[in-house]
């Protein structure tokens, strides 16, 4: 638990990234679809702190039951779409991001990690059509 904790004070802590004055969770999105940096860093900072929400849902289940490795899947899940919206982000030019996206790689294995890059790739290439 400390070192989620840790993780949410880090992402906090990396740069300032805020809302901006949108108004809704699709716009968001929509902006960072049309290659937004900021927006990107946006929705990267939130499947991270769903990720963190997940891992803690696991750890309060206990590693004995079922719940506890559906949990950890999706806090997996989390992670690397984190990590690639805060890539495109940085791609983008928001060099803020690049730290966030730091604090979020520990905690993917290597394997995560090259999933992560290749879907940001993959979104880049699709214009930001294939981005889940």
């Amino acid at each position: 638990m400390k070192l989620l904790s840790a993780l949410a004070v880090g992402l906090l802590l990396a740069g300032p990234v805020s809302a901006q004055n949108w108004s809704s969770d699709k716009e968001i999105m929509l902006l960072a679809k049309q290659g937004n940096a900021d927006a990107q860093a946006y929705i990267g900072l939130l499947y991270g702190y769903y990720a963190i929400d997940f891992d803690i849902e696991a750890e309060d289940a206990g590693a004995a039951n079922s719940v506890f490795f559906a949990k950890k899947a999706e806090a997996s899940r989390q992670y690397i779409l984190a990590h690639m919206w805060l890539s495109l982000s940085v791609a983008n030019g928001n060099a803020e991001a690049a730290p966030q996206r730091a604090s979020v790689a520990k905690y993917l294995t290597p394997d995560q990690l090259e999933e992560a890059q290749s879907r940001a790739l993959i979104c880049l290439k699709t214009n930001y059509q294939d981005c889940d």
